[in-house]
C-alpha cells in the first residue's frame, strides 16, 4: 500500500489574495487545511475560501 498522495487527489481547495499579487489557490487534503491557512496568513494572504470538491460531499 502507497502513502503517495497526488495533488490531483487532493479534495479540498483554499483560495486567498493579497495586495498587488493575483489570486492563490491551493489544494489540500483536510488534515493540510490548518497548517496552509495559517502559512497564507503568514505570507500576508487574506484566505477567501476553503471548498470540499470531495466525490458524493
Amino acid at each position: 500500500m502507497s502513502d503517495y498522495r497526488s495533488a490531483m487527489d487532493a479534495p479540498i481547495e483554499i483560495r486567498a489574495t493579497r495586495p498587488g499579487s493575483p489570486e492563490a489557490a491551493s489544494w489540500v487534503y483536510p488534515d493540510q487545511v490548518d497548517s496552509t491557512r495559517e502559512r497564507l496568513i503568514e505570507q500576508g494572504y487574506t484566505v477567501t475560501s476553503v471548498t470540499s470538491h470531495r466525490n458524493g460531499d
